[in-house]
């Protein structure tokens, strides 16, 4: 008689474990949190900020230059950078308005530059400074020492102004006969700012120019600015023999009026012992 296999010999069967492949990892996405959200916000704007101060700055320098470049603006002087340091003083500011000056300044330059020159006297200088404005060419027309902080528009307004000369030639010993005239104050610094391009009257001996040198009063600091566009200065300069009241010859060679503004700047520093900044017309 068959026999049946003992139950304790009987199971499922046995199996061979499965190879089974761990699962990709899936990509962890992070979300930026709301104080990340805002920095990046905040940085967007900084760069669209400084993008847009480049933008306007490179404008402004733009203009600026383009003002420097432009032979009829005038350069304005700022407020100084610290307090004077020197006594009042007389200024006569002398302009040769010969037709040789005329044909080289078509912008009036030698007049509109001047005349910030007084305008930055008027807001800044010692209440005592004064002004005199002396007109030459053929003749003489001029205007008396003036307190500059109370005539300063006065001042400008004379300076500017067209008297009415015969520009065919320069009198220089008149004109500084004139200059004399109007320097002999008693106190203060003297100072004779002279324009021109020192072509002296044809009939007019060179040897007069120094005599009317001598005239000044002792002490009398005389600054030419020099126009030299067209060579003027260099052919004249020979008639010009420096002393002791010369303090400077300042050839200008160049059109525009930062040449004529750098010389008329140090003039002024040299008598008020201060720094005056420039910048291009606004």
């Amino acid at each position: 008689m068959a026999s049946w296999p003992s139950p304790t010999t009987l199971g499922p069967p046995e199996l061979e474990p499965a190879l089974v492949e761990p699962a990709a990892p899936h990509p962890v996405r992070l979300r930026p949190s709301v104080d990340l959200r805002r920095l990046l916000t905040l940085l967007m704007g900084m760069l669209l900020v400084i993008g847009l101060l480049g933008v306007a700055a490179h404008q402004v320098r733009g203009i600026l230059e383009a003002l420097a470049s432009d032979p009829a603006a005038v350069v304005v002087l700022q407020a100084p950078e610290e307090p004077r340091t020197t006594p009042p003083m007389t200024i006569v500011v002398a302009i040769d308005r010969s037709s040789s000056m005329e044909a080289s300044d078509p912008h009036d330059l030698r007049l509109r530059q001047p005349a910030e020159a007084v305008r930055w006297l008027a807001d800044h200088g010692d209440p005592d400074d004064r002004v005199a404005v002396l007109h030459f060419a053929g003749g003489t027309a001029t205007a008396a020492p003036s307190r500059v902080r109370l005539h300063g528009e006065e001042i400008i307004q004379q300076l500017t102004a067209t008297p009415g000369l015969d520009t065919g030639y320069n009198p220089f010993l008149p004109m500084l006969q004139q200059a004399a005239q109007l320097l002999d104050q008693p106190e203060g610094q003297s100072v004779l700012v002279l324009l021109t391009d020192g072509v002296p009257d044809l009939v007019e001996d060179p040897r007069r120019i120094q005599q009317g040198l001598d005239l000044l009063p002792a002490g009398t600091a005389v600054h030419v600015l020099a126009a030299d566009a067209d060579g003027g200065w260099t052919r004249a300069s020979e008639h010009w023999v420096p002393n002791e009241a010369i303090a400077s010859v300042t050839p200008i060679r160049e059109p525009g009026a930062r040449a004529l503004a750098q010389p008329l700047v140090e003039i002024l520093q040299q008598h008020t012992g201060q720094t005056i900044p420039q910048q291009g017309r606004p």
